[in-house]
């Protein structure tokens, strides 16, 4: 499963990603979890089964408002 962490601040990218592996591992589910700075970063790649999205990311970004970007691209797609 490919994991994608949406998080401008390292110690939250740290704690998201330590639950996830745990979990994971608990499920013994394979996973390749990729962590990203900014929305714009992940949009380049969008590639991932499950997101995590913060909410208030930094530049003005906002989780919502990737969503939907997503939502409308795999919507068309």
């Amino acid at each position: 499963m490919k994991i994608g962490i949406v998080e401008d601040e390292a110690v939250w990218v740290d704690k998201i990603q330590t639950i996830i592996e745990k979990y994971c591992r608990d499920k013994n589910v394979s996973s390749q979890i990729n962590s990203y700075n900014s929305g714009k970063d992940f949009m380049k790649n969008a590639d991932a089964d499950l997101l995590f999205l913060d909410i208030e990311l930094a530049e003005g970004e906002d989780g919502f408002e990737i969503a939907e970007s997503i939502h409308s691209i795999t919507k068309s797609g």
